[in-house]
């Protein structure tokens, strides 16, 4: 008879471990759905700025890469003269 009364006891304090466990994790799934949202524009955002941030990078490289062939060689014919 003890058996089963300790039994019984387990059983509800499991049960309702479960059911706690299941309230907790909706409630993070909640949480993390928010956040997700909350972040996903800023993520947005920085992807779209690190983009352009290349592009530009790539531009500039082109024009640097262009300026340096051409002032040296002009820097040496002035420096024979």
């Amino acid at each position: 008879i003890l058996r089963l009364s300790s039994l019984r006891s387990n059983l509800r304090s499991n049960s309702a471990k479960f059911v706690n466990l299941a309230l907790n994790f909706t409630r993070l799934d909640r949480v993390l759905t928010a956040l997700n949202l909350a972040v996903s524009p800023m993520q947005a955002r920085k992807k779209q700025k690190l983009a352009f941030a290349s592009e530009v990078s790539e531009k500039t490289r082109r024009r640097t890469n262009e300026r340096a062939k051409k002032p040296k060689f002009k820097r040496r014919i002035l420096s024979r003269r």
